[in-house]
């Protein structure tokens, strides 16, 4: 029996969960494109991305890091530090010291950290979305 070549190979290892739904469901569900040494898999249905690629004779497949996920995250621990840092100003124009206040240069310094790690944060997904893009349609 002769070998298949490794494209198709891919090819149906990355199709086969398609398998799994009805054909109604999963046609045209997944998108994959061709990189230097393997291929993007993109799933429309949930937006997650994959690189698959031959190692040691079988195929794997890496998710490719959500940075949305990081975003809502850090999105939400800001959130947390404005309202906490509204919470003193209150307080510290009620007149009174709130037990938890921060001190001033603290709050300061906090909030430039996040605004770099958020300036990083969106540099990293830009960088990740021109490399997706470089190898969709």
């Amino acid at each position: 029996m002769r070998a298949l070549p490794p494209h198709i190979i891919a090819a149906l290892l990355l199709c086969a969960p398609a398998t799994a739904g009805s054909p109604a469901d999963m046609e045209g569900r997944y998108i994959l494109k061709r990189a230097e040494d393997g291929f993007f898999r993109t799933d429309r249905l949930t937006g997650t991305s994959s690189f698959c690629r031959p190692a040691a004779g079988t195929w794997t497949c890496r998710l490719v890091p959500d940075d949305l996920a990081a975003f809502e995250e850090e999105i939400t621990r800001l959130n947390r530090q404005i309202e906490a840092l509204e919470t003193a100003r209150e307080a510290e124009e009620a007149g009174r010291e709130p037990a938890d206040k921060p001190p001033a240069a603290t709050a300061r310094d906090g909030l430039d950290a996040a605004m770099e790690r958020i300036e990083r944060a969106i540099r990293d997904f830009l960088t990740v979305m021109r490399a997706i893009r470089g190898h969709l349609p």
